[in-house]
């Protein structure tokens, strides 16, 4: 069974989000890990589409679907860079179902990788790629993150320079807007990931909005940090 709360966005009257967790059961099951069962699935929507929200998550009062649930590598990254193949297969014992790298195949050979992922069950459902890496590194990263069958790839933070009201922002966008047709033709969508500043207000409007105000969804899309 699941616990599931709505509420309002603090930043937004006008948006909603769901929080969907496991509930523990008394004897602490272990089918996906006790770490697994403590997590977290968030979605924000607007109020126009709660209807088909419940009718997606929610048959006959209940959940009816399973969640599958990936990991930031970034969090277990010490362990990556010292030991890939035994993280990865602790990461899957636990019972996660995929996992985001946020620095490329850590050192093992592409093919290598995939095949350990596979042969664990993690789909390599997004990844970390700096801007910086983008835009001087792009064909190479996109080929990479399509063979390993990644279907986002995320800019995990934007540095000052990079971001909305910044001098150069202009340069910014237009290249997000070429790394965001680029990837989509390589089967990859664009994400980002924000953090905290982007909720500073330029011109009365929150950055994060003042970006994807000036991209287009095929462009850009959110991957939400709710922490």
């Amino acid at each position: 069974s699941f616990n599931l709360t709505i509420r309002r966005l603090p930043f937004n009257n006008y948006m909603y989000y769901i929080s969907i967790s496991p509930k523990m059961s008394r004897d602490g099951e272990k089918a996906r890990g006790n770490f697994i069962k403590k997590q977290k699935f968030c979605l924000v929507f607007h109020p126009k589409n709660i209807y088909n929200v419940m009718q997606y998550f929610c048959i006959s009062g209940g959940i009816s679907m399973a969640l599958p649930i990936a990991i930031q590598l970034f969090g277990v990254r010490d362990f990556m860079e010292k030991d890939p193949q035994k993280t990865l297969e602790k990461i899957a014992e636990m019972g996660y179902d995929g996992i985001e790298p946020c620095a490329g195949t850590y050192g093992m050979e592409p093919k290598a990788f995939r095949a350990l992922c596979d042969k664990l069950g993690l789909d390599v459902i997004s990844a970390h790629v700096s801007y910086h890496t983008l835009i001087t590194d792009l064909e190479n990263q996109l080929c990479l993150y399509q063979s390993l069958g990644t279907k986002y790839i995320a800019y995990p933070y934007m540095v000052e320079g990079q971001r909305p009201g910044d001098p150069d922002y202009d340069t910014v966008l237009e290249n997000m807007r070429r790394i965001g047709k680029a990837s989509r033709a390589h089967g990859i969508q664009m994400l980002y990931h924000n953090h905290d500043f982007e909720f500073e207000k330029i011109g009365g409007q929150y950055k994060l909005e003042y970006q994807f105000d000036h991209l287009t969804p095929e462009e850009l899309q959110a991957e939400l940090d709710t922490c």
